[in-house]
């Protein structure tokens, strides 16, 4: 008795010291490169792991000013919102018709769909660009909007597939003899009770669209529809002595998208969780 409550105290302080270590490794690199945006280039070269002086946020202004990062931070909170609502709509109208609707063949129909999620976007870019200038989207938002939804559409459809899957069966059943359509079942009652599902998927794609550079890079050619990713990418090609403000303008590309998981992580971590278990 004695051995094995020693051995759970032992697995147990185990475990703590590697999310320690975990801890450590994944909040380091933003706490190093938030600091060192306010020190010089000698200070940085002298002691990388040092303290700054003083806080001097002026640093953060110059480098949004150079960068034009307003409108970069536009043009990517544009194509983030637009693709997540497509990306939602369809992928969740999908998984409900597959999950709890009578649809023939909704076996292989899904299969197909999970059978794309293998296809990545270095794949189809040649044929994705044809496409987009036959259809005279080349350096326009929406081009990436698209093919950034399309991309995504099968693991979307996955995740909520899994979490419709907890959704008892008869009560669809109940709420259609009670004279219910399918679309006021879907916005009555399965949005209600998947919204960690909904949320997952919010955070997971905007994350997605936010940090995507390939085709962003590939579509989007004039200075004016840049994204914060590419807008990084010039920044650091005419800066690239400056580390103060490359440090500080990656800093302000990191904001917006902390900020989304810090107010929904728990809803994330529940809707990532029911999808594991279920699906």
């Amino acid at each position: 008795m004695g051995n094995g409550r020693r051995i759970r105290k032992f697995l147990s302080l185990s475990a703590k010291v590697m999310i320690g270590l975990l801890l450590i490794v994944d909040v380091y690199p933003i706490i190093w490169m938030f600091l060192n945006s306010f020190r010089t280039n000698n200070e940085i070269y002298a002691n990388p792991i040092g303290l700054p002086k003083s806080f001097d946020f002026s640093v953060f202004v110059e480098a949004w000013v150079k960068a034009d990062f307003g409108r970069a931070l536009f043009n990517s909170f544009y194509i983030a919102f637009f693709q997540v609502v497509i990306i939602v709509a369809a992928a969740s109208l999908s998984a409900y018709a597959l999950t709890i609707l009578n649809v023939r063949g909704k076996n292989i129909i899904y299969n197909v769909i999970v059978s794309l999620q293998v296809v990545s976007g270095q794949i189809i870019l040649i044929p994705l660009f044809a496409l987009m200038r036959d259809m005279g989207l080349l350096d326009h938002l929406w081009a990436n909007i698209l093919s950034g939804a399309a991309l995504s559409f099968p693991l979307a459809t996955m995740i909520f597939k899994g979490g419709f899957q907890s959704i008892p069966r008869e009560l669809y059943e109940s709420a259609v003899v009670d004279g219910c359509s399918d679309m006021r079942f879907f916005l009555k009652m399965v949005f209600p009770l998947a919204k960690p599902t909904f949320s997952s998927v919010v955070i997971y794609h905007a994350l997605f669209s936010w940090n995507e550079y390939l085709f962003a890079l590939t579509f989007l050619r004039s200075a004016k529809n840049r994204t914060v990713t590419t807008a990084i990418q010039v920044f650091f090609t005419q800066w690239q002595a400056n580390w103060t403000q490359l440090f500080a303008i990656l800093c302000l590309a990191l904001i917006p998208i902390l900020i989304l998981y810090i107010f929904l992580q728990k809803y994330f971590i529940a809707g990532m969780v029911a999808g594991a278990v279920k699906g």
